[in-house]
């Protein structure tokens, strides 16, 4: 009983699941429906128990995801909301400025016309507010 054999090799495949499924326990016909030895019930008991177990675990790893990724989208727009706020005042801090003419341009970072020091700026400044290059231009030669 150690091998069977088989008349024809067409006679062996067409029988070798079913008769290695016999040879390990599981038993089918159509009088007695499936039947599965003891080893055969544990060993699927214990293949769907794990595969149970490991979905579990999949959704407990993407739950705590999720909640990792809202706690840092919820610390984000708190952020953002501070940033906005902050913004705010530094706009309001400058709105005088631009109205006295010591800002001269609303885009932030544009280079000055290369001036040596604040007062020649200012009063650079000081003369386009007054149209005074205008005039000088004109007087010269």
């Amino acid at each position: 009983k150690i091998f069977i054999i088989h008349n024809s090799i067409k006679e062996s495949n067409k029988n070798w699941f079913l008769a290695n499924l016999r040879r390990h326990g599981l038993k089918f016909s159509r009088k007695t429906g499936l039947r599965i030895s003891t080893g055969m019930a544990f060993v699927l008991v214990v293949l769907v128990f794990g595969w149970i177990l490991t979905l579990l675990g999949f959704l407990r790893y993407q739950e705590q995801e999720l909640n990792v990724r809202e706690e840092l989208v919820q610390q984000l727009e708190i952020k953002q909301k501070i940033l906005i706020r902050e913004m705010q005042e530094l706009y309001s801090a400058v709105g005088p400025l631009r109205e006295l003419g010591v800002l001269e341009s609303k885009t932030p970072g544009k280079k000055v016309d290369e001036l040596d020091d604040w007062v020649d700026y200012l009063e650079s400044i000081e003369r386009k507010r007054l149209g005074a290059d205008e005039a000088d231009s004109s007087q010269e030669p």
